[in-house]
């Protein structure tokens, strides 16, 4: 619904109506259990912003998010979205880093810091003002560059939160580069040329800290290659927001 809304606004992967006229068909093939939903998007060009992440292409990212903000503020779906009102809002993943098995996996004192983590951001996340729909995966991955176009794709995600927590989200991945200052600036320069900066510095640190709980609870479910060393640079970097901000 959305995406057939932007359509034409905004640079993304549009869905396809089929010959009736619907957003989506069902069908079923041989082998296949059931019927599937099956969608087709307009081809999206370009090449993913992860392989060209400078200043010059952040501005536009930053454009293309807060564009996505201001028309996420007046759409509104046929369904409601997820709302993200807790650390772990994502509907079919199961909680489990507290299980045992996962828990010992945790460096020493690991576990109390995602405990800790977890007691403060929850309210600010139950409180979050001004709601809206938001893309809510806006990473670097979800962006592509084509010339002097950028587009958003990937809207598997998309929630009911603030503008401060969808740019969270689009902040966490790319926190750790050194350029990071550098980046965040172009960003946000970009972003001004189309809406008010929605945001302080303490605000989105609370999400990303928020978003990182979360991410390091969705590796214990998909058991990924370098799991270890995933779970144990998140608690190091959990442990550091809880020096500066508990």
């Amino acid at each position: 619904s959305w995406l057939d809304a932007l359509a034409g606004v905004v640079d993304v992967g549009a869905p396809i109506h089929s010959k009736s006229g619907d957003l989506d068909v069902r069908a079923s093939a041989p082998g296949v259990p059931d019927e599937r939903r099956c969608t087709l998007f307009s081809w999206v060009p370009g090449r993913t912003l992860a392989d060209r992440m400078s200043p010059v292409t952040f501005r536009p990212y930053g454009r293309l998010s807060a564009q996505l903000h201001v028309h996420g503020a007046h759409h509104r779906p046929p369904t409601s979205p997820m709302p993200w009102d807790q650390v772990f809002y994502f509907p079919g993943d199961p909680i489990v880093y507290h299980v045992p098995e996962n828990a010992a996996r945790l460096p020493a004192g690991g576990f109390e810091v995602v405990e800790r983590v977890i007691e403060l951001v929850e309210p600010r996340l139950a409180s979050a003002p001004d709601r809206q729909l938001v893309h809510g995966d806006l990473h670097v991955w979800n962006v592509h560059i084509s010339r002097n176009r950028t587009w958003g794709l990937d809207f598997a995600d998309v929630m009911w939160a603030s503008r401060a927590q969808d740019l969270a989200i689009s902040f966490y991945y790319f926190a750790e580069r050194p350029d990071f200052d550098d980046l965040a600036a172009a960003f946000r320069r970009g972003y001004e040329e189309v809406a008010p900066w929605p945001t302080d510095d303490e605000e989105l640190a609370f999400f990303m800290a928020a978003r990182r709980v979360m991410m390091t609870n969705f590796v214990f479910n998909i058991d990924m290659d370098d799991l270890d060393e995933f779970v144990a640079t998140s608690v190091a970097k959990l442990e550091r927001f809880l020096g500066s901000w508990d």
